[in-house]
C-alpha cells in the first residue's frame, strides 16, 4: 500500500517557460531505452532480410515513438541531383473499413497526395515505391487492420514483384492480447480463402518485445536525472529505482502480470513529480512526493493534472528513511 501523506490545495502556477520546457521533455524527447533498442533492432533486422514480420508489445511501451524515431533515422535523403530516397514508409492502421485510407496514407508518406481516384493512386504507388527506394513498409496499430486492408497489402506487394521485380519488407506492429499478438490472431482467424492463406504464409519472423526490467528502469532514471537537472539541481531519481519499479508493476498498471514497466507510466510519474517539485520551489524530488504522485497515478492512470487548483505534496514532508518503506 502506498503511504498516506499530507497534501494541500494550491493555486500556484508553474512558470510558463519552465512548463513549456518540462512538457517538451515529457512529450517530445525520445529516449533510447532498452525496449526501444529491442523493438528497433528487430525491425531493422527484418528490413535487411527483406522479410515479412509481426512485432508485438503491450500497450504504453512506446511502440509508435520507436517507429517514428526509426523512420527519422532510416536514411531518407534528397540528393543534389533531385533524387529522393525514402527507405521506410510507416503509417498507422486506417480507421475506415475499406482500403481507400491506407492508399491515401501511403501516398502522403511521399509528401504529396495526387488528386485522383483509387485506381490512379494505386498505379502511382506501384511506380513510385521503387523510384523512391522504399525497402520497408511498417503499419502501426496493425491489430485494427481488417480483411480489406490485408487484401490491399497483398495486392501491393504482389504487383510490385510482378510488374517491377521489386521486393519490400512488411512489418505489422500490434498490441498484445494476453500473451497473443492481436493481429496474428486476426490473420489466423480469417485465412479460409486461398489468398488469405498465401498472405498468412508470408510472415517469417515474429517477436514479442517486453517492457523494462528493474535494471532498465534504473538506466532510464539516470537519463531523467540528466534531463531534469537544470530544473532540480539535486535531483537523484536513480536512488529510488527499486521502489519506482515496485509501484509501476502494481496490478492496476501491470494488468498482464509480466513484471515489466511500461515507458509511458514511468515518463508520466517522473514528469508530474518534477512539475510539482518545481511549483514547490524544491531542488530535488523526495520519496514522499514520488509516493504521492504514484498514488494518484494508480488511482487514475489516464489523468494528467492541470496547473490550477490541484492538490500537491506539502513541501517539507521529506521522507528520510529506506525508500523500500514507501513501496506500493
Amino acid at each position: 500500500m502506498i503511504n498516506n501523506i499530507n497534501i494541500i490545495d494550491t493555486n500556484s502556477n508553474i512558470d510558463e517557460e519552465i512548463e513549456i520546457k518540462l512538457l517538451d521533455i515529457y512529450k517530445y524527447t525520445f529516449i533510447e531505452t532498452a525496449f526501444s533498442q529491442r523493438f528497433q533492432d528487430f525491425i531493422n533486422e527484418v528490413r535487411l532480410k527483406k522479410k515479412w514480420a509481426i512485432v508485438g508489445a503491450h500497450s504504453r511501451n512506446g511502440k509508435s515513438w520507436c517507429i517514428k524515431d526509426l523512420v527519422k533515422n532510416s536514411g531518407a535523403i534528397k540528393e543534389y541531383n533531385g533524387i529522393t530516397r525514402i527507405p521506410v514508409l510507416a503509417i498507422r492502421s486506417p480507421e475506415s473499413n475499406n482500403a481507400s485510407d491506407i492508399i491515401s496514407s501511403l501516398c502522403r508518406c511521399f509528401g504529396t497526395l495526387p488528386k485522383s481516384n483509387n485506381s490512379v493512386l494505386k498505379k502511382w504507388l506501384i511506380d513510385n515505391i521503387p523510384n523512391f527506394g522504399v525497402e520497408q513498409l511498417i503499419i502501426d496499430d496493425a491489430h485494427e487492420l481488417n480483411i480489406h486492408h490485408f487484401k490491399f497489402i497483398k495486392w501491393l506487394t504482389d504487383t510490385l514483384e510482378l510488374e517491377k521485380n521489386y521486393y519490400i519488407s512488411v512489418v505489422l506492429s500490434s498490441i498484445l492480447s494476453g500473451n497473443q499478438i492481436s493481429v496474428w490472431s486476426k490473420i489466423m482467424n480469417t485465412r479460409s480463402e486461398d489468398w488469405m492463406q498465401q498472405f498468412y504464409e508470408r510472415f517469417a519472423l515474429f517477436r514479442v518485445v517486453q517492457g523494462h526490467t528493474p535494471q532498465e528502469v534504473a538506466e532510464v532514471l539516470y537519463v531523467y536525472d540528466e534531463l531534469y537537472k537544470p530544473f532540480l539541481s539535486q535531483i537523484n531519481l536513480i536512488q529510488w529505482s527499486d521502489t519506482i519499479f515496485a509501484w509501476l508493476t502494481h496490478p492496476d498498471l501491470d494488468v498482464h502480470n509480466c513484471r515489466r514497466v511500461a515507458m509511458e507510466h514511468l515518463a508520466k510519474l517522473i514528469y508530474e513529480s518534477v512539475r510539482v517539485a518545481s511549483i514547490q520551489k524544491m531542488n530535488e524530488i523526495p520519496i514522499d512526493l514520488l509516493n504521492y504522485i504514484a498514488k494518484l497515478h494508480l488511482i487514475n492512470r489516464n489523468k494528467l493534472y492541470s496547473t490550477e487548483n490541484e492538490p500537491v505534496y506539502k513541501k517539507g514532508n521529506t521522507h528520510k528513511g529506506n525508500p523500500q518503506e514507501a513501496n506500493a
